[in-house]
């Protein structure tokens, strides 16, 4: 008996949808194989199930081999996770100069535990780098403020502009630049477009300026103001 065309095209998109289906299983089974980052297995009994080829440098460093005992650290991990049946994120590992963070998830019905390393070197050299910024600010001998280009909000201050200026750790952030000026003929608004006319103009500004503490206190002192691209609060100006 001959089909009709309607069955026919059915059977072939059945077939359409099979193929497709295959291949992205296919695909799927290729992925953690094809990873750049480091992917293994550990099974409940502790050994090493499974390791693509990212993972192969850190297993010799470690001194073991698939179907072998998996290290200590790893197994305690995988016993953890699959005693409490919940995920763990950002165990960090170290090789050969570089940092991988993992991810630990349990595959409970298969008992074994699925690490999934993604490289974060960049991430922690900026974190670094961040770090001494931070610490190279706060210890520095001159009082250093940041201040937002278009509202004249100040976003930060180190440890030593806060004591020149007789005010508590981070009192001053929030504050409008203007609170650290002392009173003068000109208005505020004049004294921003003079220094930003310079700004444009050099790249830097340098002047005396006449201030005023927390307490009253009147006083000068010497500044430097560049201007930048903030990241998080756009264009600021930095004073020292």
């Amino acid at each position: 008996p001959t089909r009709r065309s309607s069955d026919l095209l059915s059977s072939g998109q059945d077939i359409t949808d099979r193929k497709e289906a295959e291949e992205q299983i296919e695909r799927l089974s290729r992925f953690p194989s094809e990873d750049p980052a480091p992917i293994f297995r550990v099974g409940k009994d502790g050994k090493l199930i499974y390791a693509n080829h990212s993972a192969e440098p850190l297993l010799v460093e470690w001194g073991t081999k698939v179907d072998q005992e998996a290290p200590d650290f790893l197994r305690d991990l995988a016993a953890k996770v699959l005693g409490s049946g919940r995920i763990v994120e950002d165990v960090e590992l170290a090789h050969e100069g570089k940092t991988f963070s993992f991810t630990v998830a349990p595959v409970i019905k298969d008992h074994y535990a699925n690490f999934y390393g993604v490289d974060i070197t960049d991430r922690k050299r900026i974190e670094q780098d961040l770090r001494l910024n931070e610490l190279t600010l706060a210890n520095m001998n001159e009082g250093v403020n940041l201040v937002e280009g278009e509202s004249g909000t100040i976003v930060y201050t180190n440890p030593k502009f806060e004591q020149m200026f007789g005010y508590e750790q981070g009192e001053m952030r929030g504050k409008n630049i203007s609170v650290l000026n002392a009173p003068i003929d000109k208005p505020p608004e004049e004294i921003v477009w003079e220094v930003n006319a310079e700004l444009e103009k050099k790249g830097v500004w340098r002047g005396e300026v006449h201030n005023i503490r927390k307490d009253g206190t009147l006083f000068w002192t010497h500044a430097t103001v560049s201007k930048f691209s903030h990241p998080d609060y756009g264009t600021v100006m930095a004073s020292i």
